[in-house]
């Protein structure tokens, strides 16, 4: 049997270097999506892929996961009709007071 112990969470680093290379939950934590949707975005071509850092490890360079960051725009990147319904959800959630 096995014991594995429960890994300590890896601290994000305040400032970026563009050599350093991060794990995949730093990425997680800087771009704030769900692990599928990063791999589905890899697989598309969305999102960068990893380097292997050895043979069963892999990360990701800080300079382009800046670069991806850099790329995400405010929501005029939604389209409106979104943006409308976003914006009417929004107004009524006001109106009865829910925060």
């Amino acid at each position: 049997m096995s014991r594995q112990c429960a890994r300590k969470p890896l601290a994000i680093p305040a400032v970026l270097h563009p050599l350093m290379l991060l794990r995949l939950e730093q990425v997680l934590a800087l771009v704030q999506i769900p692990k599928s949707t990063w791999y589905d975005g890899m697989a598309l071509g969305r999102y960068p892929l990893p380097v292997r850092t050895s043979a069963r490890s892999v990360a990701w360079r800080a300079a382009d996961i800046q670069k991806l960051i850099e790329s995400f725009t405010s929501t005029t990147d939604i389209d409106g009709n979104i943006a409308k319904a976003i914006d009417a959800k929004a107004a009524k959630r006001a109106l009865l007071g829910v925060v």
